[in-house]
């Protein structure tokens, strides 16, 4: 990956391999990109500069976001499957409740179900 030098901004860090791979590990758990540029010293024209220059850059970004969508799917598949975590405790004759409490779990759903229904002509 070639460096380039960044113009704008009051920013003087180079754009190197060392800066693309924390960019990407920081959008990998979900920081929004001008947070991650500004944590990394660079302005947002340098990194969507090197997005569409680096083809190697852009396709490690697209699959770091990939992942973080990945990861809250998984999340919310957990949440969403927790129900089925309580049954009943023999020995102290009471419910063994899952990890989430039922107001996350409704609220879990309902989230879900909205987004989905977006496609079947909802909100």
């Amino acid at each position: 990956m070639q460096t380039i030098v960044q113009s704008d901004h009051d920013f003087s860090r180079t754009f190197d391999e060392s800066t693309a791979q924390s960019l990407i590990t920081l959008l990998r758990i979900g920081v929004p990109v001008t947070l991650a540029c500004e944590l990394q010293g660079i302005s947002r024209r340098t990194y969507y500069y090197n997005f569409q220059t680096q083809q190697g850059f852009a396709q490690k970004v697209q699959q770091a976001k990939l992942h973080t969508v990945v990861l809250a799917a998984q999340q919310i598949f957990d949440v969403l499957q927790d129900i089925t975590r309580e049954k009943w405790d023999e020995n102290n004759n009471l419910i063994a409740h899952g990890k989430y409490d039922q107001a996350l779990r409704v609220k879990t759903a309902m989230w879900l179900l909205e987004r989905k229904s977006e496609g079947f002509g909802g909100k």
